[in-house]
């Protein structure tokens, strides 16, 4: 990994000592010149897409000598790096430190600090520049603003989710309209002090002096024994840990140059900072790069998976390279897997292949999960779906389940690799759609129930994509997939059964107007789903009394379907009632006895397409039952939150 890094310094340009660098800001902290707050505004980059990036005076990465050294960088951060009492202002939790009591026992307690370390740097500059404006803006509003909660205009509830967490959101200061990041004399002092090379000198003195070479790089210079911090504080590498030492040789046994550490500090520090070649997937995070003839090139398509913007997602999927396909099919692309833990990071996976083929991978992964859905599925979609919900119920304790890692890093696998889907994941999803569709549809949710729907078929199509065991079936589905487009011309009996469920559910909800939370689709998927030949026959019979209840040219068109030669809608194609379907299996209707655990995934994709599908009209006067104004059949009420022009 370190050559790797090291590598891919070179080609971004980094060296670990720059007293500049570009990073992502998202939001701009207004200020009058006194340092009074006015607001938070956001930011906006290229093709709209939030957050810009801005020069940033940028910390020296290399060895804090403790944790309470660690200098963050100038004027720019996260909101628990830049305010003593966090976010809501209720502290950090995490800011513990150890008290003596005078019996001599040592209790930990929570103190907080009178000032941040940013507040700490800012106050350095105050010190040397106190004529300065901006700074004197900046400095006066953190004396005054001790949480980011208490800036007028600023987000609350939920909202404030985005400057928590791994993934927080970085903010500067702009002050009366000038941004501080670009303020002349205060970029000069950072830059002509040095402050990094000072930094960097004062951990050279605590070095043994001990020179030689490495493994990664040619000829000779100081080795190190302090290690670059990433991901802010956590260390590149850990020279004092058991493993380095435990054959007496002691801390240089992997000896690792200072310009080295820097690089590959540096290196993955750019990289975690830019959007497009990093992605947090649970306790995991993936970084990723491509380079062809030692220039980087885009894959920045890997953080579609997160499915933030659907027509991202839309114009990757139907756009082609065109002229760059010479040089993708050359480019070399590696992604690197770390799990990071308390004090430490470790190395799950490192794999590399062409950029071609990996493109190629990610449109059949997209093409695998595609529904027609507005809103993407996201990598997170899929892997919550495999467990619990969390509970909204105030009278029990919310659920803290979480997907383990690995089933985010089984799915980013088979996203990039088209490794096969591990069938875990898809018995955990057939198992769960039977246990939640047996709760029906709570319509406080706020559509969670039919995002969860969603995401566990598209988690069964994706493992139908790349798996089969049975070779002739196989080809069967790569030639006739399981989508909305093929969704007449399946045969299989497993999903033709999800399908007659899907009508029977709608035929029920239309005689009982909805008023009854006993459907089949709630009371009977489970039974339905594996053994069909004991619950559709009697579900059969129920319809009939049902449809006998409706009347109508409704209850026509839920038995017969519309002919082709009758629809409204100028599609060639017969719209296939219960009367169709159920034709479609022996004349006796002989459901099979059982179905298998692949079967009810097809059953569960059948029921799932046939429930937001869309019922044409009749044209006028072809109906033989209905009257003129009895065509009541284009009701997308069973939609679940479709879009069916998406």
């Amino acid at each position: 990994m370190i050559a790797e890094l090291v590598r891919q310094a070179d080609i971004l340009g980094v060296t670990g000592r720059e007293p500049f660098h570009s990073r992502p800001v998202h939001w701009l902290i207004e200020l009058d010149e006194d340092g009074n707050a006015l607001g938070l505004t956001p930011t906006a980059g290229a093709n709209g897409k939030h957050g810009k990036r801005f020069p940033v005076a940028l910390a020296y990465i290399l060895g804090s000598l403790s944790q309470h050294t660690w200098k963050p960088d100038f004027l720019s951060g996260k909101a628990h790096e830049i305010f003593v009492n966090g976010i809501n202002g209720d502290g950090d939790e995490n800011k513990l430190q150890y008290k003596k009591k005078k019996n001599g026992t040592v209790k930990k307690v929570k103190i907080r600090p009178e000032i941040t370390q940013f507040a700490y740097v800012v106050k350095v500059a105050l010190r040397m520049l106190p004529r300065n404006k901006i700074i004197r803006a900046v400095n006066s509003f953190l004396e005054n603003t001790k949480a980011l909660a208490k800036i007028p205009s600023a987000p609350t509830g939920d909202a404030l989710k985005c400057f928590a967490g791994v993934n927080a959101e970085t903010l500067a200061f702009r002050i009366t309209g000038k941004l501080a990041l670009e303020d002349r004399e205060l970029r000069e002092w950072w830059e002509t002090k040095k402050l990094v090379h000072l930094r960097r000198d004062e951990i050279k003195s605590f070095e043994q002096q001990i020179t030689g070479g490495d493994a990664f790089q040619d000829g000779e210079s100081i080795l190190t024994e302090k290690s670059p911090n990433v991901f802010s504080t956590i260390p590149l590498v850990s020279f004092g840990s058991a493993p380095f030492v435990s054959y007496g040789l002691g801390k240089h046994t992997a000896k690792l140059r200072l310009d080295t550490a820097e690089k590959a500090a540096a290196a993955l520090n750019a990289m975690l900072a830019d959007d497009n070649a990093h992605l947090y997937l649970g306790d995991q995070v993936a970084v990723f790069w491509a380079t062809q003839n030692e220039k980087a090139c885009d894959c920045g398509f890997l953080s579609l998976i997160k499915a933030d913007d659907p027509l991202a997602v839309t114009d990757y999927i139907h756009s082609v390279w065109g002229g760059r396909h010479r040089e993708i099919d050359n480019a070399a692309f590696t992604l690197f897997l770390l799990e990071k833990k308390k004090g430490r990071f470790s190395v799950k996976s490192c794999a590399s292949d062409s950029l071609a083929r990996v493109d190629k991978n990610f449109r059949a992964y997209f093409e695998a999960i595609r529904l027609r859905s507005e809103k993407p599925l996201g990598i997170s979609d899929l892997a919550n779906c495999t467990i619990q919900p969390k509970s909204k119920n105030k009278l029990q304790p919310k659920s803290k389940n979480k997907p383990p890692s690995h089933v985010y890093s089984a799915l980013l696998n088979t996203a990039w690799q088209k490794t096969p889907l591990p069938a875990a994941l898809f018995k955990s999803a057939v198992l769960r759609q039977g246990i939640e569709l047996a709760k029906g549809f709570d319509e406080s949710d706020k559509g969670l129930s039919t995002r969860r729907l969603q995401a566990r078929t598209a988690l069964m199509k994706l493992y139908f994509s790349t798996n089969s065991t049975n070779t002739t079936r196989a080809q069967h589905d790569r030639e006739n997939p399981m989508n909305d487009k093929n969704h007449d011309n399946q045969n299989h009996p497993a999903y033709l059964c999800g399908r007659v469920l899907a009508i029977l559910d709608k035929i029920h909800n239309a005689a009982h107007n909805k008023s009854t939370a006993s459907s089949p689709a709630t009371r009977y998927y489970g039974s339905a789903s594996s053994t069909p030949a004991l619950v559709f026959p009697r579900l059969r019979k129920l319809a009939a009394i049902h449809l006998e209840k409706i009347g109508g040219g409704l209850a026509y068109t839920l038995e017969n379907g519309v002919p082709k030669e009758k629809r409204d809608d100028d599609v060639n194609t017969d719209f296939d009632g219960l009367a169709q379907l159920v034709a479609k299996f022996a004349a006796d209707a002989k459901w099979p006895r059982t179905l298998s655990l692949e079967d009810q995934g097809r059953f569960a994709i059948g029921f799932y397409y046939e429930k937001i599908r869309k019922w044409p009209h009749y044209r006028k006067g072809t109906n033989p039952v209905a009257d003129e104004t009895d065509n009541e059949t284009s009701e997308s009420d069973d939609t679940v939150g479709e879009d069916d022009n998406a």
